[in-house]
């Protein structure tokens, strides 16, 4: 799995888990602590999603197509990532979903794309403070560890 981070790199997030010792500049010595019911209302989303710069993005692609769009939903509230809006329609459905870093809240914002007849999910990062965006993507993609690679 490869993400793309501010200033057009491309990493593979596979290469950094594999290590055991965290590398300079990379978050993963302790595991992302979110809040588990952040509060942001619709207004405050589009106004955050509208100023800030996309910091990241992933691609998935699922082992079996999900059922529906509420499937996806229930998937990221059970690892503290809430869905503000979504919708669909031809075999493609997006979502809106948010979270919020526990201590010095931060929040992280994402567009999901899923087609599923492709059986592919497309995320694109936002968050208040970019530098914690790598570890939130590999909170993301754990999240959809069982039914997508």
């Amino acid at each position: 799995i490869n993400a793309e981070y501010m200033g057009g790199g491309v990493m593979s997030l596979a290469s950094l888990l594999d290590n055991d010792s965290p590398q300079p500049g990379h978050m993963f010595s302790q595991p992302l602590s979110l809040l588990a019911n952040p509060v942001l209302d619709a207004e405050t989303f589009q106004s955050k999603w509208t100023a800030l710069a996309s910091s990241g993005s992933l691609d998935l692609r699922y082992h079996a197509p999900p059922r529906d769009v509420a499937e996806v939903e229930r998937l990221c509230a059970a690892h503290r990532i809430l869905c503000i809006a979504s919708g669909g329609a031809d075999g493609e459905f997006k979502l809106y979903l948010f979270a919020c870093k526990e201590q010095q809240p931060n929040f992280f914002l994402v567009e999901v794309t899923v087609n599923v007849a492709l059986r592919t999910l497309h995320a694109v990062f936002k968050a208040d403070n970019s530098a914690e965006v790598p570890s939130f993507v590999e909170h993301f993609r754990s999240t959809f560890s069982g039914v997508a690679s």
